[in-house]
Formats: C-alpha cells, structure tokens, sequence
C-alpha cells in the first residue's frame, strides 16, 4: 500500500471515531423531556370567587343593642313607675339633644320631680331656680313653674317664701287663694308693700268687700303711709257709717296723724256702735292717753 493510500484510510477511521464519541457526548448532556402535568381548564365564575375570597377568616362583628327611643311618653311611664334614677338618665338625654320640638319647662319639671322621687330636694330648686333665671324677668316665667319653685321652697328656704308667693300673686291677680296666701306671709314677715298690693288685687276683684278695703287701710297705715290710708278709711265711713270697724281704724290713723280731737271723735262713735271687748279696751285706754 502506498502511503497516500494508508493516509487516506486512517483520516477516515479518525473521522469514523469522532462521529461516535460526539453523539455519546451529546446523549449524555442533553435534558429529558419536561414533563407539563395537565390541569384542568378554570371556568370564569370559579376565577372571580378566587379573586374575591378572603386569605384570613372574617372577624364576627356585634350590631348594637337598640335603645328605645326617648319620648315625653316613656319619661312619664318612669315617673309614674317612680323609677326616678331611668327618669332622670332619659330626661338628661332629651335635654341635650337642642331639639327644637323639646319643651324645656316641661322637661324641667319632670326632672324637679326625678329629683325629689330621688330625695334630692335641693338639686331640684336649683333646677327650677336656674329655669326661672333663663327669663328676661322673674315675672317672665310661667306660674306653673313658680307653683312648683314655691312647694319646693317651703321645703328646702321657707325664709324665702314669701318672695315666692309675692310673685305668684302677681302672675294670678284673679285667684283669691294666692291674694291671701301671699298676705299672710307678707304680714308675717312685716312686708307690708306686699300686702297692700294684695289688698288692692282683691279688691278689685270684690269693690263691696269692705272688709278687704279696711284691711287696705290698715296695711297702709303699716306702711306708714297714714295719708293715703286716711282717704281709704274716709271713703268706707262715707259707705257704711254703721261700721264700727271702718271706724276705729280711721280712729287710730287720726291717732297716729296726731290729730287728737278727730281722734276722740271718731273713737267715740266706734265705741258707740259697738266694739269687741279687745278693741273697746284698746280705745279706753287710747282716751285716757289722749286726755292725759
């Protein structure tokens, strides 16, 4: 064999065993196939619940408990319970809520009660006291609130009772029962501006009681104004001249004028007509000073 010959056949056996080891190469280094397990289709309503369901379990939330609403009604269905301690937590709520259909005197007078159910008395004026102080003037302020300030004053500063009636006198000049109520405690505690304005009241209501129009007379002489209780005591003498009464009060507003000789006069004929024993010593003994 030649030896181009021999160089031919060995580059081919070279090439031969250069074919094999690449393809055993290639074998061992290429991957096996993936294998893509099959899942199936998701249809579009399982999607959006996966979308919109939570990661973490809902927290249980607790409504409210409903409160009953707050009315005049419920209030006083507790004040007639004489559940003062409901009454007054409800009162409270209605009061703060600035309603404009909130009658607040009202309001204010289902709390006094509360408050006195409760043995608070004193709370319970200062109430009232404070609604009376929202009006321009006392006077301003209903009479029926006045009523229930006076009930609670005779409870808690009877000193101040008068000033209470004073006013409720003049919110009712047409009750008879206030006129004289509040003229007792007048007299009772000397203050006798008061009780001339009683007098006059009544009289107003009543221009024959001449009884009342004596009592006038008196409670101006007390007032020390003797003029004016003069022309008052004038003018029943002139009406009635058989009244013995009429006329021993003029008797001593004459007296305390310092007019002597009038007031023996008109002494005199008071005795004449006829005194009560009482009144017949007090112008004897009257007489004897004057004469003396």
């Amino acid at each position: 064999m030649s030896k181009s010959l021999l160089t031919r056949h060995l580059s081919r056996a070279l090439f031969v065993i250069l074919a094999i080891a690449l393809t055993a190469c290639r074998g061992a280094v290429e991957a096996p196939p993936t294998v893509v397990a099959e899942i199936p289709e998701a249809t579009e309503a399982t999607a959006l619940e996966s979308l919109l369901e939570p990661t973490t379990a809902p927290v249980a939330t607790l409504e409210p408990a409903a409160k009953a609403p707050v009315t005049l009604e419920s209030i006083d269905d507790l004040l007639a319970a004489a559940d003062f301690q409901n009454a007054l937590v409800q009162i409270e709520v209605a009061l703060q809520t600035n309603s404009d259909d909130i009658d607040i005197v009202d309001l204010t007078l289902k709390k006094v009660t509360a408050l006195q159910g409760l043995n608070r008395n004193n709370d319970a004026l200062v109430e009232i006291d404070n609604l009376i102080a929202t009006y321009e003037s006392p006077e301003a302020a209903p009479l029926n609130v006045w009523l229930a300030q006076a009930a609670l004053t005779e409870q808690v500063a009877p000193e101040s009772l008068n000033d209470s009636w004073a006013v409720i006198a003049a919110l009712a000049p047409d009750n008879v029962e206030y006129q004289l109520r509040s003229i007792e405690l007048a007299e009772a505690d000397e203050a006798y501006d008061i009780v001339v304005n009683g007098y006059q009241r009544l009289i107003a209501l009543d221009e024959g009681n001449l009884d009342y129009q004596i009592r006038l007379g008196t409670a101006l002489q007390n007032a020390d104004l003797l003029e004016d209780a003069e022309l008052v005591l004038a003018d029943i003498v002139a009406l009635d001249p058989e009244n013995p009464d009429a006329w021993l009060a003029l008797a001593l507003n004459s007296y305390l004028l310092g007019a002597d000789e009038k007031t023996k006069t008109e002494m005199e004929r008071a005795l004449e007509l006829g005194l009560s024993e009482e009144d017949a010593a007090l112008v004897e003994e009257l007489l004897t000073d004057l004469e003396d």
